[in-house]
């Protein structure tokens, strides 16, 4: 009997023996399989960590650029409203230059025929730009035409 639970005894072993190894080869799988996703897990989580480094520089670029782009349309409206007010000025005096030449062409014109008509015209001498000294009876009246 010893011979027969020998035999048992020893199939048994081999059985055990043989299952063990078969459950220490998938335990080494599931041990790589376990560093795969591990190492898997751990390059997600930088690239994750990159990606959300890579966010907040966008974030803080676009809010940079957002009040850049906010100030340069303050300055432009700005400058066009000084455009626009220096424009009206200088329309403004350009019609009072106008105004004021007719003015001055007008008062030349009846100084000239004032002068023409009270001064002889030995003592008259109209030249434009110039400095004409007028005798009235004594007193002497610089014209400048």
């Amino acid at each position: 009997m010893c011979v027969g639970v020998q035999s048992n005894s020893d199939k048994q072993v081999k059985s055990l023996d043989s299952q063990l190894n078969e459950l220490n080869a998938k335990l080494d799988a599931a041990q790589r399989e376990i560093q795969d996703v591990t190492g898997a897990r751990d390059r997600a989580q930088a690239e994750a960590t990159d990606f959300g480094r890579k966010l907040e520089e966008a974030e803080s670029q676009l809010s940079t650029a957002t009040k850049s782009d906010a100030a340069n349309k303050k300055a432009l409206a700005d400058a066009r409203t000084a455009l626009e007010d220096e424009s009206r000025i200088r329309a403004k005096l350009q019609g009072d230059t106008r105004n004021m030449q007719g003015e001055l062409d007008s008062l030349r014109d009846q100084l000239e025929v004032l002068t023409t008509a009270f001064v002889p015209k030995r003592y008259l001498s109209l030249r434009k730009g110039r400095v004409v000294t007028v005798l009235f009876s004594e007193r002497r009246f610089f014209l400048t035409f």
